[in-house]
């Protein structure tokens, strides 16, 4: 036995107080090993030693003898090892190659305990994936905190033991309600089992099986023979322990394993032979299969195929065409919906220049500046005066929205009821079922952060001047808006007419939108309005 070297402490670390005990407990474990070594008993071996007297010049051989450990057997393994061959060792130690992962409970400064939890035991299996992969080693993808055993895997799969063979053999016996015991003895050996007769009992052999079994109670609850007899005689039940097994489902021919695509994602050779047998199975099957359905002939085969193919392209067809149809009536369903919830409002303002001609007459029969009872009147000839009065506020719209230049009127009932709410709802309603996601009815955009004013308390002026969209931003925001039905764009800042430029520009680029503005109005001067209105007479659509 090795004697391990007793631990050595300098003077400064035993006169260390933080080290006072973890040096005592290290002696104490060294005193407890040598009086363990010394309770082992010793081997006595005999040395032959030759000494020559200088005196007398004679030669004399002397017997002495020394007490040694004695030596541990050899294990079984160590003899394999050293009785095989070098090939043959490898592929027996090394059959399957993997690791193990102790823990080490106590510190080595003795002052902590190690406490596993899940978390550890992650992170220590991350770096251990890591180091397989690093070596060319597979891992356990996805593993299981609590995993089955093979056996409980394969579940019903799982090969039946020689125990659970004979007692399915015997129910099947017994379904063909034999007339007594040597009767059933008779039909098992008829489903070729061996029955002998060993002292007062009987003994079964299952086929393929090279040991046999007692009929006893160790073949199972209500399988020994006298419960056996009891059931022949009528004086039991005998319940099945397993049901009789169904035949295995016939594999049908998957697709083979991708062997070089696993071994570049990181699994071992272990995994190649497991693929390069399965592969071969596959190709087995196949070959079986076409077999079994006369298509060994390629002719034949490519005539199958085509027909397949042919009926595969036909009802996919078929399919898409009902879903474009199925997105059809969803929209179409939609618009309805939104028509019937919006049908008055669109019955009033469906003839946006008859209602404007009537309020019109008015003006030109003698009142230049149309007043709310001459909008009541204009709206009673117009057959629209018993709906209007029911919803609050609509007169005062109305004679804002008449205030308006007719271009502008007519550009803003476009774009704010058709293309904003109408059209825009429409489609926002049908992404948001499809994607399940809600889309805004309105985008807000600060088209810039720098003001020509500087307001106390304005929030604008924390972000400073230096903050702009370029234009080539805001018309994709505004593409991309448009292609999920939103038409409405506010813009906020800063101040946006700092940008009026840019903004007139997005207004010309995209005529069909509705844009509104959050501004000081500073900046809206006699120029900018002779520019958006050169010409009272001139009507202007954006």
């Amino acid at each position: 036995m090795r004697q391990e070297p007793r631990l050595q402490f300098t003077k400064e670390e035993r006169a260390a107080p933080e080290l006072e005990k973890p040096i005592r407990k290290a002696d104490r474990a060294a005193d407890k090993a040598e009086k363990a070594r010394a309770k082992i008993p010793k081997k006595k071996i005999r040395f032959e030693e030759t000494v020559t007297d200088p005196a007398t010049g004679k030669t004399v051989t002397r017997l002495r003898f020394e007490e040694v450990d004695k030596k541990k057997p050899p294990s079984k393994l160590s003899h394999a090892v050293r009785d095989a061959p070098g090939n043959a060792v490898l592929s027996k130690v090394h059959k399957h190659i993997h690791n193990h992962i102790i823990f080490d409970a106590t510190a080595l400064d003795y002052q902590r305990k190690f406490r596993n939890f899940w978390g550890s035991t992650r992170a220590v299996r991350r770096l251990n994936d890591t180091i397989c992969i690093e070596n060319g080693y597979s891992i356990v993808e996805n593993p299981k905190p609590h995993g089955k055993s093979y056996n409980k895997w394969l579940g019903d799969r799982a090969k039946q033991s020689q125990r659970e063979t004979l007692r399915v053999m015997i129910d099947q016996a017994l379904e063909q309600k034999p007339a007594d015991f040597d009767a059933l003895l008779k039909l098992l050996e008829g489903m070729g089992c061996e029955v002998s007769r060993r002292g007062q009992s009987y003994s079964l052999k299952a086929p393929g099986w090279d040991n046999a079994a007692r009929m006893s109670k160790k073949l199972g609850k209500g399988y020994s023979e006298a419960e056996l007899r009891a059931v022949l005689a009528g004086e039991k039940e005998h319940t099945p322990t397993r049901a009789t097994p169904q035949p295995e489902p016939k594999q049908e021919v998957s697709l083979m394993v991708d062997i070089q695509e696993k071994l570049r994602a990181g699994k071992g050779a272990g995994y190649q032979r497991w693929a390069t047998g399965f592969n071969l199975k596959q190709m087995a099957q196949t070959m079986n299969y076409l077999s079994e359905h006369k298509l060994l002939d390629y002719k034949v085969l490519s005539e199958k195929t085509a027909a397949a193919t042919a009926r595969y392209n036909e009802l996919s067809a078929q399919i898409k065409a009902a879903e474009k149809r199925m997105t059809e009536i969803a929209v179409l369903r939609t618009h309805i919906i939104n028509y019937a919830k919006t049908r008055e409002v669109y019955v009033v303002f469906q003839d946006i220049f008859l209602f404007k001609q009537s309020i019109l007459d008015n003006i030109r029969m003698g009142n230049p500046s149309a007043s709310e009872e001459q909008v009541i009147a204009a709206a009673k000839a117009a057959q629209c005066h018993e709906f209007i009065s029911k919803l609050p506020n609509w007169y005062q719209l109305i004679l804002k929205a008449y205030e308006l230049d007719a271009g502008v009127r007519k550009t803003f009932f476009q774009n704010f009821i058709i293309n904003a709410s109408l059209k825009g709802g429409a489609i926002q309603e049908e992404l948001k079922e499809r994607e399940g996601c809600n889309i805004p009815w309105a985008i807000l955009l600060d088209p810039t952060s720098a003001c020509n004013l500087h307001c106390t308390g304005c929030w604008a002026a924390e972000y400073g001047n230096r903050l702009n969209l370029t234009l080539e931003t805001i018309d994709s925001i505004i593409q991309q808006g448009k292609r999920l039905g939103t038409y409405m764009y506010i813009y906020t800042g800063g101040e946006p007419m700092v940008r009026k430029a840019d903004l007139i520009k997005i207004c010309e680029m995209h005529p069909d939108c509705e844009f509104l503005s959050f501004t000081n109005g500073t900046l809206i001067d006699a120029a900018f309005c002779k520019e958006m209105f050169p010409h009272p007479s001139q009507n202007h659509d954006n």
